[in-house]
């Protein structure tokens, strides 16, 4: 009796024995199955970062005092001067346009007049001197050639023929931009006066190319 005894005893503990060491090999087994699930999972899509787009600065603009824009261009003229279109004055039906224009503005110390006209080919500016003067007559032998940014500027002084007493320094310019000629004259009291009104013209010109 004692014999069996001990014999179910030892098959105990060896069943024992057996179920504690498949214990490990299981958890081992489910660890390996959640991992594997976990793997298979689909990852969430990574947040795209915002696409950096250049900011608008706004452009301050140019300020209307003492300029002068029509017929596709701009200028500067003196404060207290306005222009008029000169070919109305002359025939009501007859105004400027892109094409060709004629304008004035005058006081008692001062008379400018602008005019253009679109190229015949290559421009001439000795020739748009010479219209822009009228019945005055250039100085050819005091011809000036300088650059305001852009744009070559031809000058030449103007002896006048009539009233010569009468606002007697006078002053011619031409120049071309895109594709017209532009020309420009100043009769003035003081000798120096109408190349800083040319300057002041220059300063703030501009035009439809």
């Amino acid at each position: 009796m004692k014999r069996w005894l001990l014999i179910f005893l030892l098959l105990g503990l060896s069943a024992c024995k057996t179920k504690t060491a498949a214990t490990p090999d299981a958890a081992a087994a489910i660890q390996a199955a959640v991992a594997a699930t976990l793997t298979a999972q689909p990852q969430p899509t990574a947040v795209i970062p915002p696409t950096a787009y250049p900011t608008y600065t706004p452009r301050p603009a140019p300020s209307l005092t003492n300029l002068f824009c029509e017929y596709g261009f701009c200028l500067g003229h003196p404060s207290e001067t306005y222009f008029f279109d000169a070919l109305m004055v002359k025939d009501t039906h007859t105004a400027s346009n892109y094409a060709y224009g004629v304008l004035m503005t005058y006081q008692p110390n001062l008379f400018i007049e602008v005019t253009w006209r679109l190229k015949a080919g290559e421009a001439n500016p000795y020739d748009m001197l010479a219209v822009t003067a009228g019945d005055d007559v250039i100085d050819l032998n005091a011809l000036d050639v300088f650059q305001s940014g852009n744009i070559i500027i031809t000058t030449a002084p103007i002896l006048k023929t009539a009233s010569p007493n009468v606002l007697p320094y006078g002053l011619a310019a031409a120049w071309e931009c895109g594709d017209r000629e532009f020309g420009w004259k100043a009769y003035t009291a003081a000798e120096s006066q109408a190349s800083g009104l040319l300057q002041e013209t220059l300063s703030r010109f501009s035009c439809q190319k």
